[in-house]
């Protein structure tokens, strides 16, 4: 007989892996610019505030897709960072993604039962319970593991027969999508969306269609209103705005397509987007899935092949390749993250094709493969992952109980390289070892207040007694090539 019980062990094994990764390799805090922005604006959140205060001098607080006048706030869609309040509410924000994967394996096994039947189901989710590919990102604090969760629940609503209940579930799995990745709900929640109504609307289960379709319907209103407010334009998203403010000098340039004038930084050393350009950023995320689907190149190969044969399983992943042509950034923390859509659907194909006398093993396997994957990106996952590591926040414990400025002044820029997760070459400057200050932030009431430190020792004293009067202040000196940091306390 076969057994219909929900995988909870692989949900379980999939949590502690993520921590696993989070706090042996991460440190158990935000290390892309990305990861940084959301966890400030989820303090916003968690404060009870949409905006914070903006800087007392923006100079001294520059750092991308972050704000600072007229409000302080993130150059992200609200959605993650709504989400991440929570954790930050209860004093575990590294703790959201992992459960959201707990999460994710669960709905696949559930999504993958009508498809592939009980066996393939159960062997697909133990694959995406420890892939590379979501693990990364399960174990970070961006975004994609939330949409992924919220497209299987909607997937999963879908392919339901129940109740108007599980229908607004299923909804509100797509509204989510809607106000955390405005382009994924475009790519893949939108030809849901319509999938559903469409049977929904053949059998005229009008209640259903409501509970389906309100919930995206009224998140689409919130994003235009939210930009609204913020932007002054219904139709400008946040990062819009934010470039046309850090590159004046390309206006437009974060839209979709190809052209000479596309692209807010360079890729490569030039600017502009192209085919020729988009496919080859394209050809170096499907050589990452393939290495970090299961650890081990050529699986994620095999896992495509599978889904050929049956094709349902490889749409998301066709979705969001095809759309992401038209978007000019690379996309490569933590590996191909644009593309973690469509693991679910591969690791499902794969399930297909095990014979149901090697589903006890083949999970097995994934696990050795997996841990082999794992162990080959570990190094530079623990290596000061994008610049920004926890030592100034650690060191912090033993200046002050009750906080005070820190004017980090940074020198030199050191090169550095993740080739194994994607990215080959990088600069680490002084913005973004900023980002090593900003870990001890809150924008609303922060005991620390971290700033960009002013080369006029006559100056720094003029902002102190006006923005930060009474509040003792340390001089950060960091040298960005040797690593080393000088602190100073200041009278």
């Amino acid at each position: 007989m076969t057994d219909a019980r929900p995988p909870w062990a692989w949900a379980a094994v999939s949590v502690v892996v993520c921590l696993g990764v989070c706090w042996g390799a991460l440190d158990a805090i935000p290390h892309v610019t990305d990861e940084v922005v959301y966890t400030l604006q989820a303090r916003i959140f968690a404060g009870g505030a949409r905006t914070a205060p903006a800087a007392d001098v923006p100079s001294m607080l520059s750092y991308p897709f972050w704000f600072t006048t007229p409000h302080s706030r993130a150059a992200f869609p609200f959605g993650w960072p709504l989400l991440l309040s929570l954790g930050e509410l209860l004093r575990v924000p590294w703790l959201v993604n992992p459960l959201l994967m707990g999460g994710v394996v669960l709905l696949t096994w559930a999504v993958g039962r009508p498809l592939v039947g009980e066996p393939g189901a159960r062997v697909g989710a133990s694959i995406v319970a420890v892939s590379p590919a979501l693990v990364l990102l399960g174990a970070s604090r961006m975004s994609h593991t939330s949409v992924v969760f919220a497209l299987l629940l909607a997937v999963w609503a879908r392919g339901a027969a129940g109740s108007a209940g599980r229908w607004l579930l299923g909804g509100l799995g797509v509204a989510y999508v809607v106000v955390a990745r405005p382009f994924d709900a475009l790519l893949v929640g939108g030809p849901l969306l319509a999938w559903g109504a469409v049977g929904l609307l053949s059998r005229r289960e009008l209640g259903r269609l409501l509970a389906w379709g309100l919930p995206a319907a009224a998140a689409t209103v919130w994003v235009l209103v939210d930009n609204s407010l913020l932007q002054g334009d219904a139709l400008r998203f946040p990062a819009d705005a934010f470039y046309a403010e850090w590159t004046p000098e390309r206006p437009g340039c974060n839209r979709l397509g190809f052209g000479p004038e596309v692209g807010c930084v360079p890729v490569d050393g030039t600017f502009g987007h192209s085919w020729g350009r988009a496919l080859g950023q394209a050809g170096d995320r499907a050589v990452a899935l393939d290495r970090l689907f299961l650890g081990v190149p050529l699986l994620g190969g095999v896992a495509v092949l599978a889904a050929v044969r049956r094709p349902l399983l490889l749409l998301p992943l066709a979705l969001v390749g095809a759309g992401h042509l038209l978007y000019w950034s690379p996309g490569m923390a933590y590996g191909p993250r644009f593309w973690a859509l469509g693991v679910p659907g591969l690791a499902l194909a794969v399930g297909a094709l095990v014979p149901a006398s090697a589903t006890r093993w083949v999970p097995l396997g994934a696990v050795a493969a997996a841990a082999a994957g794992l162990a080959w990106v570990w190094p530079e996952l623990s290596d000061r992952y994008w610049c920004v590591d926890d030592r100034l926040a650690r060191y912090s414990e033993s200046l002050a109980d009750d906080g005070g400025v820190l004017l980090v002044a940074g020198e030199g820029t050191r090169s550095a390289g993740w080739p194994r997760l994607g990215v080959e070459a990088f600069q680490c400057d002084p913005m973004l070892e900023f980002g090593d200050a900003l870990l001890l932030w809150d924008p609303l009431d922060g005991d620390w207040q971290p700033r960009h430190a002013l080369a006029d020792p006559s100056q720094t004293d003029l902002y102190r007694a006006r923005f930060q009067p009474g509040r003792p202040a340390w001089r950060v000196v960091h040298d960005v090539a040797t690593d080393e940091r000088t602190v100073v306390p200041l009278p």
